[in-house]
């Protein structure tokens, strides 16, 4: 699995810090740019900062930030919430090619309302500006 990398003309809008993913261990982070959903887990070496700073230098160094899955905007075909702490993000496609990740995260209810506007194209969007009538 590859580093997540901000693209050429990129730009990261939000990321937060998400809990367990489906099937793994440890902790992950959810980036939001301009052009897809990110969700990078990582390996969980924070506990190696219990011993002192060399441990923290270590837990640093082998720290590895991999992409979990990569969705372009407007992949989301539905996002379900399930209490206030799991969203499961669903998208296009039938069979093995639709997509399924569950995420923990805090505070999930605003989060599926802004992915909701993100995948529609409106999240960041500038607004309309008002017509003015020009007499001649």
């Amino acid at each position: 699995m590859a580093k997540f990398e901000v693209q050429p003309g990129e730009q990261v809008m939000e990321r937060t810090r998400i809990g367990r993913l489906s099937n793994k261990r440890g902790s992950g982070e959810l980036i939001l740019t301009d052009r897809r959903l990110v969700v990078v887990d990582s390996n969980g070496f924070g506990w190696l900062a219990f011993f002192g700073w060399l441990g923290f230098l270590y837990a640093a160094a082998r720290l590895n930030k991999r992409i979990h899955c990569d969705l372009p905007r407007g992949s989301l075909a539905q996002l379900e919430l399930f209490g206030d702490r799991t969203l499961v993000l669903h998208t296009h496609g039938e069979g093995y090619a639709a997509q399924h990740i569950q995420i923990n995260i805090t505070d999930a209810e605003r989060w599926k309302g802004r992915l909701v506007l993100w995948n529609a194209g409106t999240a960041g969007a500038a607004p309309l500006p008002t017509a003015r009538v020009i007499e001649h």
